[in-house]
């Protein structure tokens, strides 16, 4: 995998693809990276949680989760995993069908 060469990589960006298994996601992170950016994947917030637990060391400083399928329920997981984060300046979670819970 290409990534395996790049251990100094500080911002990934993956958009635009379809992932159908999670053993597909298995990627190996880097401590040096610290902007993610997964946009346009439509993703689930249970894909989206598999792939930051494959990063438990990991001091991100951005995430970008535009147009994925994270929902209120995901971003309230999202809120309660992130609240003693202390490096996160920047989320986005843009087009993630966020809004009342009653009209979803």
């Amino acid at each position: 995998m290409i990534l395996g060469n790049l251990p100094y990589l500080k911002t990934l960006i993956i958009r635009d693809c379809i992932i159908r298994d999670h053993n597909e996601m298995i990627v190996t992170f880097y401590s040096h990276l610290s902007s993610l950016t997964i946009n346009d994947c439509h993703l689930s917030i249970n894909d989206i949680e598999f792939l930051l637990a494959q990063t438990p060391s990991l001091i991100i400083t951005q995430l970008d989760l535009r147009h994925n399928q994270v929902g209120v329920l995901g971003a309230e997981y999202l809120a309660v995993g992130l609240r003693y984060n202390k490096t996160l300046q920047q989320l986005n979670l843009a087009l993630n069908q966020l809004g009342p819970r009653e009209n979803l």
